[in-house]
């Protein structure tokens, strides 16, 4: 049977409106924020229980497989008693053969290539080329110029010319000594740690370092007020949305009130949700499609679901919106929209009141921002940048797979996209009023030095 395409009345839209406006406002309300640490013992007990359980059922499964395994070695064992015993008939019949051929000859041993070691006198075969061994000489190494390679110079030399380097592309021996360590952040993705490659776990660090402040759970809240966004500014196909994945699945274990907000261009929302699903992530993903794609990929919600006259697409669409943020804000989870949708949504100049509460909770809900080829807004007169400045959170993360173009202008504007506070470290630096506000202040550090603290480049 099949329904025209009829608006609901406004009772019944207001009444299903305003039921998600005041579930979405009970659970800000509701829930609190907890510590770093106390989420961090929380889930080392959680962790431990689990690994008793796992090996609980591994000696379960051992204890089935046992006698499979037992056959299996004796086998094995019976095949090296008789191969074994073969050696040593082959090893009495060639004795005997020695003695008898020692009779009449004092051998003169030598090596053919092709027959083995035999007498060069009588031709006996002391033993067959097959169970000859070549010789193994120690290796030398040797540069292009048949040299032998020295230690000293084999080993890496520091870089003299180190602070002229504008990127984050080194880290201090204490930072790296810590990924090695235990009780960090990897302990809380121990699934995904070897699936990242290098360049992805040094990524993994920095993000850690700038969005937290540390890789350690217990010196997060002590460096607070040293955190923010930064730029991640990988070639394409070095695995950005991966890293982000693995990121965000450790991040909202340890802050679980965040709410982290995927912006992307239409043609990559698709491969978000994808990756989401490809590696088996346990966080609920929320995907807000546009007006003209939801008929694609979105399904009608449950609310209007059933016998009825079906509302327009324009409210399919709104309603769509309200219940995957009320999703969004009930439990730890991330919701993927497009760059159009959010400009939608973020209308300060709408008539209802309903998309200004909408333009509300993207504006303040947000804990966490990624912004998917976060270069295209650079311009000054770009909506799209003006629109996301206003996103109250200052924790957020740039991805760009294309190279900074020589322009000043627009390299600061991602910066601040990126980083608001950037820009008042930077009048700290350059502004001597700025200086003269606060006494005693620490001597200034070049423009250089400040940027390259937030970009990792690869």
């Amino acid at each position: 049977m099949t329904y025209k395409r009829t608006a609901l009345s406004a009772g019944a839209y207001n009444k299903l409106i305003s039921s998600y406006m005041k579930n979405i406002d009970a659970t800000i309300k509701s829930k609190e924020i907890p510590r770093v640490i106390d989420q961090w013992e929380e889930f080392k007990k959680k962790h431990s229980s689990d690994q008793k359980e796992k090996m609980e059922l591994s000696s379960v499964e051992d204890d089935g497989q046992s006698s499979e395994t037992e056959m299996l070695w004796r086998e094995m064992e019976l095949c090296l008693a008789s191969a074994y015993i073969l050696e040593d008939n082959e090893a009495l019949v060639s004795t005997q053969t020695t003695q008898n051929s020692d009779e009449n000859c004092q051998h003169e041993f030598k090596l053919d290539e092709e027959i083995g070691i035999l007498c060069q006198i009588c031709g006996f075969v002391k033993t067959e080329i097959k169970y000859v061994s070549a010789p193994f000489m120690e290796r030398t190494g040797w540069t292009a110029e048949s040299k032998p390679q020295n230690e000293e110079d084999s080993e890496p030399k520091p870089d003299e010319d180190e602070d002229l380097s504008v990127f984050g592309n080194h880290t201090s021996g204490e930072d790296e000594s810590v990924s090695e360590v235990n009780d960090n952040v990897w302990d809380l993705i121990p699934e995904l740690r070897p699936k990242l490659h290098m360049h992805q776990k040094k990524a993994f660090e920095f993000l850690w370092q700038n969005i937290a402040g540390s890789l350690v759970p217990a010196l997060m809240e002590k460096t607070s007020k040293k955190i923010g966004g930064c730029v991640v500014s990988h070639t394409p196909g070095a695995g950005k949305t991966f890293l982000i994945i693995a990121f965000l699945v450790s991040y909202l274990k340890l802050f679980p009130g965040k709410r982290p907000l995927v912006l992307a261009p239409k043609t990559t929302l698709y491969t978000w949700y994808k990756e989401f699903i490809k590696w088996e992530i346990p966080v609920p993903v929320h995907l807000i499609h546009g007006t003209r794609s939801s008929r694609v990929f979105k399904p009608t919600p449950a609310v209007l679901r059933g016998s009825g006259p079906r509302p327009s697409q324009d409210v399919v669409h709104i309603l769509d919106c309200l219940e995957k943020m009320q999703k969004w804000h009930e439990q730890p989870s991330v919701l993927v929209m497009g760059y159009t949708s959010f400009l939608t949504l973020m209308r300060e100049d709408a008539k209802y009141s309903h998309r200004k509460y909408m333009a509300k909770v993207l504006r303040e809900s947000p804990g966490l921002v990624i912004l998917d080829e976060g270069h295209n807004p650079r311009s000054t007169k770009s909506r799209l940048r003006k629109v996301l400045m206003k996103v109250e959170t200052d924790q957020r993360i740039l991805l760009s797979g294309t190279l900074f173009q020589n322009n000043f202008c627009e390299y600061f504007n991602t910066l601040s996209l990126a980083r608001p506070m950037f820009i008042k470290e930077v009048l700290k630096t350059l502004d001597p009023k700025f200086k003269r506000r606060k006494k005693g202040g620490t001597k200034s550090t070049p423009f250089a030095r400040i940027s390259r603290q937030k970009i990792l480049l690869r």
